[in-house]
This record gives structure tokens, sequence and C-alpha cells, in this order.
């Protein structure tokens, strides 16, 4: 799943934010909820599901995969920048896009392994606060090494990194109307089981002035190579 996050300055009133999905996304939406203050849609966007929600001072873009299983996921890491840009990154193209005071991004990824023992195999390389995963039963790091921005020195980047490795249980529940909950459960199926290795990282600015439109972009980009730097070589 890919994530932008944009906190405004001030509260921001948008009437067009439909407008927004269809811009970015080439697709009407599919489910809408709005009021005065809150803003929640969906609209589909390639073989993904784009989330676009508005909630006082901040906006949330969120693009997830349409179905639950890794060979049919939204991306795969050599992909990424590109999928980025031609996504979620379009916001900072609207005409309308916010000014904001604070960004950030989310990338989470997923890497299949048959079982436990090969996902410490793989982690251990991608790690340089632990020195030893092996003989471990469960894993569950989290670390945040910032780093100072190189588009403005004055600004700091928070680099939040989640390695975990765990099993991905899924489940099939008929829905039928008339139908208890308890009995459809009872009938559900498990589609797939699968092992993998997890990567959540949070990548954020710290200390902004007023960023505008093309300003969120080049510190948006930056996040998204540093949060690429560390998919590919580690923490």
């Amino acid at each position: 799943s890919l994530r932008i996050t944009s906190f405004l300055k001030g509260d921001f009133v948008n009437t067009s934010m439909e407008n927004w999905l269809k811009k970015l996304t080439g697709n009407d939406p599919i489910s809408v909820q709005k009021t005065n203050q809150l803003f929640q849609g969906l609209s589909p966007y390639d073989t993904g599901i784009l989330r676009l929600g508005h909630n006082s001072n901040r906006i949330d873009l969120l693009l997830n995969s349409a179905a639950p299983h890794i060979s049919l996921s939204i991306g795969k890491l050599s992909e990424l920048n590109h999928l980025m840009q031609n996504s979620l990154f379009r916001y900072f193209s609207l005409e309308d896009c916010p000014t904001s005071v604070r960004l950030a991004i989310g990338v989470v990824l997923f890497f299949t392994v048959k079982d436990y023992d090969e996902g410490t195999s793989y982690l251990q390389s991608k790690l340089k606060s632990v020195s030893n995963i092996d003989g471990t039963t469960d894993l569950l790091f989290r670390i945040n090494r910032p780093c100072i921005s190189k588009t403005n020195k004055d600004i700091k980047l928070n680099r939040l990194m989640t390695w975990s490795i765990g099993q991905m249980h899924v489940l099939k529940i008929p829905l039928t109307i008339g139908m208890s909950n308890q009995i459809q459960q009872n009938e559900s199926e498990t589609v797939k089981n699968e092992m993998m290795c997890r990567l959540e990282l949070d990548f954020n600015t710290v200390g902004s002035n007023d960023m505008t439109s093309e300003l969120q972009k080049a510190f948006a980009t930056e996040l998204l190579l540093e949060a690429i730097n560390v998919a590919q070589k580690g923490e």
C-alpha cells in the first residue's frame, strides 16, 4: 500500500474532492461519504483502490490492492517510484492543492518466504541494530533514524521503519441476507495462508514552514527515494 498525508495550515474547506478522485484515478468514485468537515471517497485505480480522506486539517491519500494476495498486489518494489509518480503524486498537480505545513508518506511492502527461518535469514542483512535474530520465533522491530533533508537543510526527516515476519490469514466469508453472522462465519473458508516479511515505512518532515504544492512534491520525492533506499539496502 502507498500513502500520502498532508497536514494543512489551518482548517480546509473543499467542495470539489469528488473531482479530485476523478482527476487522480480517471474513474468515477464508487463510494462517497461527506459532511461539512469530513470526506471519504473510494475510486478504482488500475489494479487497486484509491481512498481520499479529509478531516479538518489533514488530507490522506491511500492506494491499496483490490485483492489480498501477493500475486495481485499493486506493484513491485522496482516499480514503486513510477507507480507513486503516476498515482498519488498527481495530487500535487491539482490546481487547488492546499498549502501544507507537514508531509508524510507511507509504504508497506511484503516479501513472501516459505517459512519463518527463511524470513529471518532474509531480514538479518537488512537490520543494523539487531545483530542476531537466528533462533527467534517472533519478530517485530521498529526504529526511527532521522536525517537532515537534502531539499532543505533546516528540515529534519523522520524515518520510522518497522520490520516483521508473520503469516497472512485470509478468510472468504459469504454474506447472505437473513442468515446470522455466526452461521456465516462457520461457513467461511480459508483462501490462502502466506508467510511473509513485512516492511512498513512512515517517513515525514519535521519543523516545516508553509509548503506550496511544488515544494510538497520535492519533499515527497525525497521521502520516497529514502524509503526505496531502505527497502533495497536495509536499515
